[in-house]
């Protein structure tokens, strides 16, 4: 019990492991089984792997069907303008069904009509029939620009109420002035004072 406590006191120093395992040999025991299977897995990892054919998906390519015979088809039936990645996929459909999310990446297919394309790709495969989901648009700005929508909204509004006023005003001052031109010609012809 002493040795431990000794040995929690003192700094540990490049020597310090080499006595530590010399008074213990437990603990040399159990480092020296992990340092074995370290060993044995960096042996593993360093001899030449066999060439193994990848499999880039696991799961079933599913048949075309009369609805949706070809990759075109199917880009389109999806909507939202997935046609004009069609020349991606080659009209292949072994193509559409294998390619992965970091090639589509890298072919420069943005995130949504990436994730968009390998949802309908799922969905197809469990039988679902395709349909189009328009993209929603955020009602107001959105819940969390909910109030800097609303204040931004109202300040333009009262703007253009002031622009609607100031117009009105302009254009019924226009008016009497008219009114008054016309009232004054009329009173000078009645009077022969013209």
């Amino acid at each position: 019990m002493s040795s431990i406590l000794r040995l929690s006191l003192k700094p540990l120093t490049r020597s310090s492991p080499l006595l530590f395992t010399q008074k213990q040999p437990f603990l040399l025991r159990q480092f020296s089984s992990c340092s074995i299977k370290l060993q044995e897995a960096q042996a593993e990892t360093s001899q030449p792997e066999q060439q193994q054919p990848q499999i880039s998906s696991t799961k079933p390519i599913p048949q075309p069907t009369k609805e949706v015979p070809d990759v075109n088809t199917f880009l389109a039936k999806i909507g939202r303008d997935m046609t004009e990645h069609a020349d991606l996929f080659e009209n292949n459909w072994e193509k559409l069904f294998t390619i992965s999310s970091k090639k589509l990446r890298d072919s420069g297919v943005d995130c949504q009509a990436r994730k968009y394309i390998l949802y309908w790709r799922d969905q197809f495969s469990k039988g679902q029939p395709l349909k189009t989901y328009h993209k929603l648009v955020k009602k107001n700005g959105g819940e969390r620009n909910l109030r800097a929508y609303s204040a931004e909204k109202l300040i333009k509004d009262r703007i253009a109420l002031a622009q609607l006023q100031k117009a009105y005003r302009k254009s019924a001052g226009q008016s009497k002035h008219q009114e008054r031109l016309w009232n004054t010609l009329h009173y000078k012809k009645e009077h022969g004072l013209a």
